[in-house]
């Protein structure tokens, strides 16, 4: 899918990277620039401030917790729309070519499914974080509310990954010290 030639190639760029993972100030360079040279990564930086500012972006902070694996924790936020039906207008997305790009709709999910989970954590005055080690691992959504209780959550589209959906969390806790963290409430 590509965007409409209307939109601005800051949120056009950003609806391509719409995958709940991290992307580069550099990648996002890249696409925004496309055969125009002229952008650099400083103004790249510029859009993204600026769609923060908006309220259009929210970072999701990655999760610190005590491991007991020898694979590097990512630290770094993943970035994502603040509502997914922008990701969907700035790549024209109908329901047939999401129907046809399941790819697409499953990341659409991820972060639609990401957003109703912060809003649920923040009413607890909790907070909604992932996370991902050097290893591939990752965890889509872990919630953690103020009185130290925490879930581990993965986010799948399809009946036909359930069961992987349910396999990463218990994963993931078994590399967890416990003892410090304490069991998770669900995941």
């Amino acid at each position: 899918m590509q965007p409409r030639p209307c939109q601005g190639p800051a949120i056009a760029a950003f609806a391509r990277s719409e995958r709940g993972v991290r992307v580069s100030v550099t990648a996002l360079t890249r696409d925004v620039a496309g055969s125009d040279l002229t952008t650099t990564r400083e103004t790249t930086m510029g859009h993204l401030g600026a769609l923060e500012r908006l309220m259009i972006t929210e970072d999701q902070p990655a999760w610190s917790a005590s491991l007991r694996s020898s694979a590097r924790r990512r630290k770094a936020p993943k970035r994502h729309l603040a509502d997914p039906s922008l990701a969907a207008a700035a790549l024209d997305a109908t329901p047939d070519s999401l129907r046809e790009d399941l790819n697409t709709l499953g990341f659409l999910f991820e972060s639609l499914a990401i957003r109703d989970l912060r809003v649920y954590a923040q009413a607890s005055s909790g907070r909604v974080t992932h996370f991902r080690d050097s290893n591939g691992r990752e965890v889509d959504a872990i919630i953690e509310l103020t009185d130290g209780g925490w879930a581990a959550i993965e986010v799948r589209l399809g009946t036909g990954a359930v069961d992987a959906a349910a396999a990463s969390p218990i994963r993931f806790t078994g590399d967890l010290d416990l003892e410090t963290m304490g069991k998770p409430r669900a995941g």
